[in-house]
């Protein structure tokens, strides 16, 4: 199971002014991964110096080398080679012999891209058979299996760099605005605002209790510097 972590810092001064310097970098965001079973068909002919094949007794250690991989619309052309050991025996001399061999492949399938992605494939080797032709030749037949995952391009900003500018103002008195919704007594008001009675009445004395619907009530008050 794949997870994606962010992880989050708060940054914070009492006293300056942070100044953060963004940057913007392009990074891989995954689309989709996808599985492509095909066979790979291969022909490879014995080097002059190696005795002609009568039996192939077995293969083994074969594996696959993607080349190259190139996404169209539609699809995905795969390039690479299969190779591996095949150990077999000759009636002249009368010896068993090992060697190695290599098949290329190239083959195109189909997948929901639209052309515009990066790609990237690894694969395996499923099942392998050989056979001889003419003594000097062996057929191979490769069931690979390509899982291919498709990437796309994007811009991100980050945070590189944060340095302190100049000291902040630190604010001395505030004030709200109350709307009335209509039948608030004094001490609704002054609860609201976080004010004493009598200041609500010593800044607003053209207020009547209770309150109409829409009547504003401004309050200015001294802030606590020990809360700021």
């Amino acid at each position: 199971v794949e997870r994606e972590f962010l992880s989050v810092t708060d940054v914070f001064s009492v006293k300056k002014q942070l100044l953060p310097t963004v940057k913007s970098y392009n990074v891989c965001e995954k689309i989709s991964n996808f599985t492509i079973l095909e066979r790979a068909d291969g022909n490879v002919k014995l080097g002059d110096n190696m005795p002609a094949c009568d039996v192939i007794l077995s293969s083994n250690a074969f594996d696959v080398i993607i080349n190259s991989i190139k996404s169209e619309e539609g699809s995905v052309k795969v390039d690479g080679v299969v190779s591996g050991r095949v150990i077999y025996s000759c009636a002249s001399p009368d010896k068993t012999v090992s060697t190695y061999v290599v098949a290329p492949f190239s083959f195109s399938a189909l997948v929901p891209l639209n052309g515009e992605e990066e790609t990237i494939a690894k694969a395996s080797v499923t099942a392998i058979s050989c056979r001889v032709r003419r003594g000097n030749e062996i057929d191979i037949k490769a069931d690979i299996s390509v899982s291919v995952t498709a990437f796309k391009n994007k811009e991100i900003a980050v945070i590189s760099e944060i340095v302190e500018g100049e000291d902040l103002v630190v604010p001395t008195s505030a004030f709200s605005v109350y709307v009335a919704e209509g039948g608030e007594s004094l001490w609704d008001i002054a609860s609201v605002l976080g004010v004493a009675p009598d200041s609500v009445i010593e800044q607003n004395p053209h207020l009547q209790f209770p309150m109409v619907k829409g009547e504003r009530i401004t309050v200015y008050r001294a802030l606590d510097s020990r809360k700021i």
